[in-house]
């Protein structure tokens, strides 16, 4: 009897563990390697690299900037796109279309090209202030990183800027609900202009 309860009490438990979500602490700043966390780009390379083949990326910026500091990102992008993964990018749309041209200027031009949308708020005279402004990643909707860094230098290497890696049940939340804003047509596909 008390091996049988010991058992169900560990078969509980892990079934707990399962379905509880595993959290990380993401910094970028001084002291990136400092306890407790862990350096924002090595994270998003650590996410690109377990994307799983025929899988899918969905990322979300604000600003984008194609540097060395970023270099890496898009490679592992790009390397996903190639294993067949789906990778759509959502952009805040800044005047001159920068973000996107940034994107694009640090793609393999070898590799497939990612789907690109944005957001363009309409019927108020408070649109030009609204903003695209979340910083995500999710990884085959099993993994998400949110963090206030934008994908730049400074989001990545210099500024003080803090996320959350969470593995667990929210990745396919988050990704639902941007997909879902891409069928209802708010989110729309970003092509040359």
């Amino acid at each position: 009897m008390i091996a049988l309860a010991l058992r169900t009490a560990l078969t509980a438990t892990e079934r707990t563990a399962a379905r509880s979500p595993e959290i990380g602490v993401v910094w970028t700043g001084p002291d990136a390697e400092g306890p407790l966390v862990r350096p924002t780009a090595k994270v998003m390379a650590e996410m690109l690299r377990e994307v799983k083949s025929g899988g899918e990326v969905l990322l979300v910026g604000y600003s984008i900037t194609a540097v060395d500091t970023t270099k890496q990102i898009f490679e592992l992008l790009g390397e996903a796109t190639a294993r067949h993964a789906a990778v759509k990018v959502i952009l805040h749309k800044d005047e001159e279309a920068k973000n996107r041209a940034q994107l694009l200027a640090g793609w393999d031009v070898t590799r497939p090209k990612p789907t690109i949308y944005t957001w363009e708020p309409q019927g108020t005279e408070l649109a030009p202030y609204i903003k695209m402004h979340a910083k995500v990643l999710v990884v085959d909707r099993m993994s998400v990183l949110v963090t206030s860094a934008n994908l730049s230098h400074h989001g990545l290497a210099e500024n003080i800027e803090v996320g959350l890696r969470v593995r667990g049940p929210q990745a396919s939340a988050i990704a639902e609900r941007f997909q879902h804003l891409i069928a209802a047509g708010v989110l729309q596909e970003w092509g040359e202009e």
